[in-house]
C-alpha cells in the first residue's frame, strides 16, 4: 500500500465493539439470554473512520490478529479507504521490551527502561499514559479540528442550524 505523505495518522486500538442487550428482565444468579451486535471499533479506528468520512486521507497504525475477526476488521477499514499499519504495540513491546497498556514487558530484542516521574514516563501503564503522549495527541486533535473547520467539515448541531 502506498502511503500518502499528507495523510493523517491514527495510532491505537482497532477492535470489535460488542454490545449485548438483555432479551428480558435480568435474573441475578442465573443465565440471562441476550442479543449481540458487533461493530468495528476501537478509539483509533473510530477516529480514523470519522476523519475519512470528513474527506481526510487517513492511515491507521494498529495491531490485530490474523484470524477471522482481524481479517474482517481490516476489510472494513479498507472499504472506507483507511490505510493500515501495525507497528506501535509490536515495536514498543516485542522490540524494545517496553510496557504496553499496563501489561508486563515482553522479552524483546532490546531491554529498555524508562526512568523519571510517572507523569513523564507513563509509569506502570507505559509511555502512552505520559503527559508527552497527551500533549502530542491533544496538539494533533486541535490541528485536525482547525483543518476540519477551515475545510467546512464542522457541522453545527441541529438546534443551531437554520431550517
Amino acid at each position: 500500500m502506498r502511503v500518502s505523505p499528507s495523510a493523517l495518522w491514527c495510532l491505537g486500538g482497532a477492535v470489535w465493539d460488542r454490545k449485548l442487550r438483555l432479551l428480558g428482565d435480568a435474573r441475578m444468579g442465573s443465565s440471562n439470554p441476550v442479543r449481540e451486535a458487533a461493530t468495528p471499533g476501537g478509539v483509533a479506528r473510530n477516529v480514523a473512520h470519522n476523519l475519512r468520512q470528513l474527506g481526510f486521507a487517513v492511515e491507521l497504525l494498529s495491531v490485530w490478529g490474523d484470524d477471522a475477526a482481524g481479517r474482517a476488521l481490516r476489510a472494513s477499514c479498507r472499504e472506507l479507504g483507511i490505510g493500515l499499519h501495525a507497528a506501535w504495540n509490536y515495536t514498543q513491546g516485542s522490540v524494545y521490551s517496553g510496557i504496553v497498556s499496563g501489561n508486563a514487558p515482553a522479552n524483546g530484542y532490546f531491554k529498555s527502561t524508562l526512568e523519571g516521574p510517572d507523569w513523564l514516563t507513563g509509569g506502570s501503564f507505559g509511555v502512552e499514559a505520559s503527559v508527552v503522549a497527551f500533549l502530542i495527541c491533544a496538539s494533533v486533535g486541535i490541528w485536525i479540528l482547525i483543518a476540519a473547520k477551515r475545510r467546512g467539515h464542522i457541522i453545527a448541531p441541529a438546534w443551531k442550524r437554520s431550517a
